[in-house]
């Protein structure tokens, strides 16, 4: 978990990107959190259901069993996350592409965790906490579905849309990126 503080050192934000949003709405629905935060671009329809979900899992199981780390990782972010191709390229040009690869197993489990989660909104209708929903403008069009179904069960929540930006906002655009949510947060 990512976590932001204001300058005082008090008032711990969280801000969750990939499956993680998920994971948080159910810890936070179940002991709540005292202060505002940000998700972007929740996985939550971007599996779907049933044969796509077992599809993909058992993709990226059989690539990792293979010794292929770097196609496991591109069917992820290809197949499953829907980066386009540019994008993707772009992706294996950054630092932290090795570690990504390296790193490929958690992916699988964060497909596996998303394939069996499920949202149910009555988890969050006491929910009071201020949220920034965050959208790459350019994201593929089921995760604006995902975010829209967020925002729908998620009072106080907003949506902002980053111009011009795909999934991987945090990456290609980091200063815009945390201005969103420093400005979100009141500190921007």
């Amino acid at each position: 978990m990512h976590r932001i503080r204001s300058e005082d050192g008090t008032d711990i934000r969280y801000f969750r990107r990939g499956h993680g949003p998920a994971i948080l709405l159910i810890g936070i629905s179940q002991r709540g959190h005292p202060s505002p935060g940000a998700l972007r671009e929740p996985p939550i329809a971007v599996l779907g259901g049933g044969g796509r979900a077992s599809e993909a899992i058992a993709n990226v199981r059989r690539l990792i069993a293979e010794g292929d780390r770097e196609g496991a990782l591109e069917f992820f972010y290809g197949r499953i996350a829907q980066i386009p191709p540019r994008s993707l390229t772009a992706m294996r040009a950054l630092p932290d592409w090795g570690k990504q690869v390296r790193a490929v197993h958690t992916v699988l489990r964060e497909l596996e965790a998303m394939a069996r989660y499920e949202l149910r909104p009555e988890r969050f209708r006491t929910w009071s906490i201020l949220t920034l929903l965050l959208l790459g403008g350019d994201s593929p069009p089921v995760y604006r579905a995902g975010i829209e179904r967020v925002q729908a069960i998620l009072p106080g929540s907003a949506i902002a849309v980053l111009e011009g930006q795909g999934h991987m906002a945090m990456k290609t655009a980091p200063k815009l990126f945390v201005r969103e949510i420093l400005e979100f947060l009141g500190e921007g």
